[in-house]
């Protein structure tokens, strides 16, 4: 019986690590952080953060809370979508993508405004307790043996994408020659 639990505990932990590699790796590190960068740069952004820090913080959290619960919706709304197959995974996908940017914006402003959204307790207690367990699920062992695959893979695929681009540098420098040479021989 405690080898059937343990198992089912190791499954359990490996398919959590996976899902947050997943989301941390393709998601968040290659398309969400790089939007909260973007939103940061952009000055209708810089007064929008401007009339939050100077509203009360209900406002601010109201904003906030739109902002994730429909990012969620869409997550959510995604998925049964994605799992039916083609052709409702196209429109799954569609809606994922829709989150993405929405869900970034959500990101940004609890990050520019940190402070005062945890002032509300209920928020400050979920935020505690997912780094809790963010920081809980990376001390496993499993969260370290898959992260070190993972950055393997990255850097296979770093590779092969400059060898690819030099490829097709070669590629085309051949194309244009042979192209010359036919246009020689008319």
């Amino acid at each position: 019986m405690k080898s059937v639990l343990k198992f089912l505990i190791g499954v359990i932990e490996t398919t959590l690590v996976i899902l947050y590699l997943v989301y941390e790796e393709l998601i968040y590190e290659t398309i969400g952080r790089p939007l909260v960068e973007y939103y940061k740069s952009l000055k209708i952004l810089e007064r929008f953060q401007l009339f939050l820090e100077r509203s009360p913080s209900f406002v601010l959290l109201v904003i906030f809370l739109i902002a994730f619960v429909v990012a969620e919706a869409l997550g959510f709304l995604s998925l049964p979508l994605i799992l039916m197959g083609p052709p409702f995974m196209i429109l799954g996908f569609i809606i994922y993508a829709l989150k993405v940017p929405i869900a970034a914006f959500a990101f940004w402003i609890f990050k520019e405004n940190k402070e005062k959204l945890m002032e509300y307790r209920i928020i400050n207690y979920i935020y505690t307790k997912l780094m809790y367990y963010v920081d809980k699920l990376k001390d496993t062992n499993v969260y370290k043996r898959v992260k070190v695959r993972v950055e393997k893979y990255k850097e296979i695929l770093k590779n092969k994408k400059g060898f690819m681009k030099e490829f097709a540098a070669r590629l085309k420098a051949k194309y244009k020659i042979f192209k010359n040479k036919i246009k020689k021989t008319k």
